[in-house]
């Protein structure tokens, strides 16, 4: 998902990206007083639990990182400034990208899998480090209804189904319930605020 300020080539505005299609669509007007962009990257837990079960959290986290690195590379190509943070609160990135918290999100999107928030990534053309997020996130936050397409029902980011196994599938096994409950309960506790931002406008840095 795309936060989007001044000084980019999309307009200001919430935008949801379609990896598929490379293509983004505005979810909301401008709320993003600073300049550059916030990308603010989601885990869907059922796409990898279908198929892995319980060894699909360190998957998760691995492609997390993974996507993480990727954008900071390919910022730094480009000439573009990266921080990474993963200390947001998973709800807070959940409004600001007009989209229900996870808990809620079966009862706003039926038949839809949960979108989980874990990290948040600035672009931007400046060498100096961004504006603090909370302090971004608590202006943005408190100026507009973020979260208004998703407490009014709206239209989910994405129509487009992940893959499902019905139990007797001939080719993989179905998915574990109970593996499915863990792991969407661990993904979902990574939603709270942990750890510090990160510079990875040149080495990508674990802590």
């Amino acid at each position: 998902h795309l936060v989007v300020g001044a000084g980019c080539d999309l307009p200001p505005g919430t935008y949801h990206y379609d990896p598929l299609a490379h293509a983004a669509t505005r979810r909301a007007g401008a709320r993003h007083p600073a300049a550059g962009a916030l990308v603010v990257l989601t885990l869907v837990p059922q796409r990898t639990i279908w198929k892995y079960g319980l060894r699909s959290l360190p998957i998760l986290l691995l492609d997390l990182g993974h996507a993480v690195g990727a954008l900071a590379a390919a910022a730094q190509t480009l000439g573009l400034s990266t921080w990474a943070t993963f200390d947001a609160n998973g709800a807070d990135l959940a409004r600001l990208t007009a989209l229900p918290s996870p808990d809620r999100w079966l009862v706003t999107w039926p038949d839809t899998d949960p979108e989980y928030p874990l990290a948040a990534v600035w672009v931007t053309r400046e060498a100096a480090p961004p504006p603090a997020l909370d302090t971004v996130l608590d202006t943005v936050l408190d100026t507009a209804p973020c979260g208004a397409a998703a407490a009014t029902g709206g239209t989910p980011p994405s129509a487009r189904p992940c893959p499902r196994l019905t139990a007797g599938s001939s080719t993989m096994p179905a998915p574990v319930p109970a593996a499915r409950k863990e792991v969407t309960e661990r993904v979902g506790a990574g939603a709270e605020p942990v750890g510090d931002r990160v510079d990875v406008g040149g080495d990508l840095v674990y802590e």
